[in-house]
C-alpha cells in the first residue's frame, strides 16, 4: 500500500547514566532492543544513499504562548553510522529543535530503507517505488462503486411490489368528515386534526388486517358479474439493468485479477481451442513470477531487518553479530490450493484412470502442502515418495502386481512400513536426513531389503491351517 514508506530499525529503549561530565549519555554497558519502526511515506523527508530523514507520530512539548502543548516535531536522522532523534523545542512558532540523543551503530549501512515494489525511474534519475496492485486499484475500486449500486438497486427495485385499487375515503360522522385525509368540522368548516381512518392518504384501501382484498358489489364488478380491472396486481421491474451492472463488476474484477496475474479462468491459446492444459501452465508461471517477485522483497526486507538488529544488538558483544541471524527459508513455490482441493484431485486422477505418475506428482505436492512448515518432516516424506514406487497406487493395484509377480517382496515391506523404516534408520544415524535425497533413498531401500520378512512354506502352513512346524 505504501511502496515508499520507510521500515527502519532502531533501539526500543535505551539505558541512560551519566558520564564524568555530569552529563546523560546512553548506557552502552546495557544490551539495546533493536525493533521495527514504520514511517509513512509522507512522513519521509529526505532519502539519499547515506543518510534517511522521517518525521515521527511521537510528539514533543512546545509552547503557543505561555501554554505547553504535545505538538512539537519529532525527527530521526538515520546514517550509515549513527542515529539522532531530533526533538522540537521552545515556541511552536521558532521552530527549534536539537538533538536529543546520538546512537552511533557504525555498521556503514543506513538502518533504513523503503518498502519498495515496482521500481520507476522519475525525470530526474531518481529510482521511485510504485505497489504492484497500484495498476488494478482504479478497476478495483470501479468495480466497488458498482458493486454499491447494485446493492442499493436490490435493496430498493428488485422485488416485486403491489399496486391496488383505491378510492376516496368516505369516513364521516355527525359532527366531522374526511377531507384530502383532514378531519373537517361539519357545523364550522374548521380542519379538526387527520382522518383516524385513512391517516392523513385521503385515500381507503379496502384490504383487511388478514391481506384480504374487500370490494364492494354496487362498484367493483362490471355487468357482467367480474372485476373491470384486477383490484390488486403485483409488478415486477426489469432486471436487465441489474444485470448489466452484475456483469460490468464482473468483467471490472476480471479485469483487474488479470492484471495481478490472478486469472479465474484458463488463457487462450492463439491458434488451439482445446489446449486447456498449456493455458492452465501459462496461467500459473505469470502468477507464480508475479508472486515471486512480491515475496523476494518480502524476504529480502526480512533479512535486511535481521541483519541491522543482530548488529546493533551484538555489536561489540561478539565477533561477528551476523552469526546469530536465522536462515530465512524462502518459498520456492507458490500453490494456493488447500488439502482439500488435491484431495479432490487425486479422487478425480483415480476416477479417470490417470497414469501413476501423475498420482504420484499429486501426492507429493499434497504432502508438501501439508508439511511445508516442517522441513524435516517434508524430508522424510519426500524420500518416502521417491524410494516407493507402489506409493499413489490403491491397495487394490498393489495386490493385483503381487499376484502376476511384478513386484518385489521388500517393495510391499517399503510400501507398507516407510515411515518405521525410516525411523529405525535414524535411531542408528540422526545425521540421516541431512545426506543427499538419493543417499537416503539407497539407505531405505538397502533397509526394507534387509527388514523383509518372507514367510517359508510351512509358517503359511500354519497361519492357514494350524497345522505344520512348531
Amino acid at each position: 500500500m505504501d511502496a515508499n514508506g520507510v521500515i527502519a530499525v532502531r533501539p526500543y529503549r535505551f539505558a541512560l547514566t551519566e558520564d564524568k561530565d555530569g552529563n546523560v549519555v546512553i548506557d552502552d554497558q546495557e544490551r539495546y532492543e533493536p525493533t521495527i519502526f514504520y514511517h509513512d511515506s509522507k512522513d519521509v523527508l529526505m532519502s539519499e544513499d547515506h543518510f534517511t530523514l522521517c518525521v515521527d507520530d511521537e510528539k514533543s512539548e512546545v509552547f503557543i504562548g505561555k501554554r505547553p502543548v504535545k505538538e512539537g516535531r519529532i525527527m530521526y536522522l538515520y546514517t550509515d553510522q549513527s542515529i539522532f532523534k531530533i526533538v522540537q523545542y521552545g515556541k511552536k512558532s521558532d521552530n527549534l529543535y536539537k538533538v536529543a540523543w546520538t546512537f552511533n551503530h557504525e555498521e556503514g549501512i543506513v538502518p533504513a530503507t523503503k518498502l519498495k515494489g515496482v521500481p520507476v525511474i522519475s525525470n530526474m534519475g531518481k529510482i521511485y517505488w510504485v505497489s504492484r496492485f497500484y495498476y488494478a486499484v482504479p478497476l478495483l475500486d470501479l468495480a466497488l462503486t458498482n458493486r454499491n449500486i447494485l446493492q442499493v438497486s436490490i435493496n430498493s427495485s428488485v422485488f416485486p411490489f403491489r399496486v391496488m385499487m383505491a378510492s376516496e375515503c368516505d369516513f364521516s360522522n355527525d359532527h366531522q368528515r374526511c377531507v384530502r385525509g383532514k378531519l373537517e368540522l361539519s357545523e364550522t368548516g374548521e380542519i379538526a386534526g387527520t382522518c383516524p381512518r385513512c391517516n392523513g392518504s385521503g385515500q381507503s384501501i379496502p384490504v383487511s388486517p388478514l391481506g384480504v382484498y374487500e370490494w364492494q358489489q354496487p362498484t367493483a364488478l362490471d355487468g357482467n358479474g367480474s372485476f373491470p380491472n384486477k383490484p390488486v396486481e403485483y409488478i415486477s421491474p426489469d432486471n436487465d439493468p441489474l444485470e448489466f451492472v452484475r456483469d460490468q463488476v464482473e468483467v471490472d474484477t476480471d479485469k483487474a485479477k488479470s492484471i495481478l496475474h490472478l486469472q479465474t479462468s484458463n488463457s487462450n491459446v492463439k491458434g488451439s481451442e482445446d489446449m486447456t492444459a498449456t493455458g492452465m501452465a501459462i496461467d500459473q508461471k505469470a502468477q507464480w513470477s508475479f508472486i515471486r517477485s512480491e515475496s523476494d522483497q518480502l524476504f529480502d526486507l526480512w533479512d535486511w531487518i535481521l541483519n541491522r538488529m543482530a548488529w546493533q544488538r551484538y555489536s561489540g558483544v561478539i565477533k561477528d553479530p551476523y552469526e546469530v541471524v536465522p536462515v530465512l527459508r524462502r518459498p520456492q513455490t507458490f500453490d494456493f490450493r488447500t488439502e482439500a482441493d488435491i484431495w479432490n484431485e487425486i479422487k478425480t486422477a483415480r476416477e479417470a484412470d490417470a497414469p501413476p505418475f501423475v498420482l504420484h506428482q499429486l501426492f507429493f505436492q499434497l504432502l508438501n502442502n501439508i508439511y511445508s512448515t516442517d522441513p524435516e518432516q517434508q524430508k522424510v516424506f519426500e524420500t518416502v515418495v521417491m524410494a516407493d514406487k507402489l506409493f499413489s497406487l490403491s491397495e487394490k493395484d498393489v495386490a493385483l502386481r503381487k499376484a502376476s509377480n511384478t513386484i518385489d517382496d521388500y517393495e510391499l515391506t517399503l510400501h507398507h512400513s516407510a515411515l518405521q523404516l525410516v525411523q529405525l534408520i535414524m535411531a542408528d544415524d540422526m545425521t540421516y536426513l541431512d545426506k543427499d535425497i538419493k543417499d537416503r533413498v539407497a539407505i531405505l531401500i538397502d533397509t526394507a531389503k534387509i527388514n523383509t520378512f518372507k514367510p517359508t512354506n510351512s509358517v503359511i502352513d500354519t497361519i492357514l491351517n494350524g497345522t505344520g512346524g512348531g
